[in-house]
């Protein structure tokens, strides 16, 4: 196949490693010397625009993913004699943060995202890298049995307008035996009662902190303010035995 464009070079391209040009024989070197430059223009003008549809063919068809560019790992740690734990998170558009948590097969484990921006989702991955979980919208808890040992792992994920962020809350529970399960999504409620109780006695701007889970009361710690002053709840099944706050008196 061969197109001519308004200078009179033809151009064909019989494989596909190459361009082979074929211009009309000009009389003089200078008039040789002028249409060589333009080939050579053109062929750089060619090189860009590949180059350049190359790099939008990529991101349209998935090649290299917003999320896996910039996708962060956590190692989640439970506490001695807790069987849960909770972490805080900021995620910008495109962005990943993977959570990593060693189980038993038998063992059941509940997850619970909160979050206030929508376009936040998370999926989980069994130890072989397969999908246990399909994508599931932040607010709606997993639970389950487990059938794979090892590090499993939560992927949290953003999609919002470019320039926008999220801030999440996401809390881990798993059984300390295998075949008891936990309660499912009971992290979710017993922060949101924490975060109604501290927000109500102090006014101001609250967020989770950490939790960390026992049989009895879960310890749900909470920051206030801009400074994330500390308070300390206690709460359990999504009633709060106690608030209180946990830092210096006179920072208050």
């Amino acid at each position: 196949m061969s197109l001519q464009d308004s200078s009179g070079s033809i151009w064909s391209a019989p494989t596909a490693n190459r361009c082979q040009f074929e211009t009309n024989q000009l009389p003089h070197s200078r008039n040789n010397r002028s249409a060589a430059a333009q080939r050579n223009g053109a062929i750089k003008e060619m090189k860009s625009k590949i180059i350049a549809f190359a790099a939008a063919a990529a991101l349209a068809f998935g090649a290299v993913g917003p999320a896996e560019a910039q996708s962060q790992t956590v190692q989640v740690q439970f506490q001695p004699g807790t069987t849960g734990a909770a972490y805080a998170g900021r995620l910008g558009s495109g962005e990943a943060i993977r959570y990593v948590l060693n189980a038993r097969e038998g063992q059941f484990m509940s997850v619970s995202v909160l979050t206030a921006a929508p376009f936040t989702n998370y999926i989980l991955y069994a130890p072989d890298g397969s999908i246990m979980h399909e994508s599931t919208q932040a607010g709606f808890a997993y639970y389950g049995q487990l059938w794979q040992s090892g590090d499993h792992a939560v992927e949290v994920f953003y999609n919002g307008d470019a320039g926008t962020f999220a801030n999440f809350d996401v809390a881990f529970a798993i059984s300390a035996l295998v075949g008891a399960p936990p309660a499912p999504d009971m992290a979710g409620v017993n922060e949101r009662a924490c975060l109604d109780a501290v927000s109500g006695q102090t006014g101001n701007t609250v967020t989770v902190l950490r939790t960390e889970f026992s049989e009895a009361n879960t310890l749900v710690m909470i920051g206030v303010g801009p400074q994330l002053a500390p308070w300390r709840c206690l709460v359990s099944g999504g009633i709060v035995a106690e608030v209180m706050f946990a830092g210096d008196e006179g920072a208050m």
